[in-house]
């Protein structure tokens, strides 16, 4: 029986993903939700034009802030993808336990989906060693979420500019 290579299956499973969503009923409510809101832009353009365009540019510096955070955020769900499980069972099976600490929170901090779905996972490798420490490490970094990570970055900018500008 041929098993086609990894990415090539990811890649796939990413294809029909977007073939399913383009003929779904919420892509309708999106492209709804999208007219409305460049509706309502014109609209307040139209009521006050000066404050509409301050607005469209505050929104848009912010956005331009954002965008590299958040393609270096998909960048990392996008190799996640990639990652082998039964060779990621035995690197962490046979690291040293400072190793297994820092794999365990960078895997918690990349994983996403409920919960729930990781505890097969961590219960087969908490019967082959790993230590309840470790697994600890795993679900409290499951707390950073990858699509919080822009909303962090700006908060910690904004919070760094209030704090230098409060030493001048």
């Amino acid at each position: 029986m041929y098993h086609p290579p990894y990415p090539m299956v990811v890649l796939t499973n990413v294809c029909n993903y977007f073939n399913q969503s383009i003929n779904s009923e919420n892509n309708k409510k999106s492209l709804l939700f999208l007219a409305f809101m460049i509706l309502t832009y014109v609209l307040f353009y139209a009521l006050s034009p000066d404050k509409t365009v301050r607005a469209f540019n505050y929104v848009s510096k912010i956005l331009l802030e954002v965008l590299p955070i958040l393609a270096m955020v998909y960048v990392f769900m996008l190799g996640f993808s990639f990652i082998n499980e039964k060779k990621l069972k035995k690197t962490i099976e046979k690291a040293p336990m400072l190793l297994k600490y820092t794999l365990m929170s960078l895997l918690g901090t990349l994983s996403h989906g409920p919960i729930y779905a990781w505890y097969p996972f961590l219960n087969e490798l908490h019967g082959k060693g790993l230590s309840k420490g470790t697994m600890g490490t795993f679900l409290y970094a499951r707390g950073i979420k990858l699509t919080l990570l822009p909303m962090l970055s700006r908060s910690l900018t904004l919070s760094s500019q209030s704090y230098s500008q409060l030493q001048h």
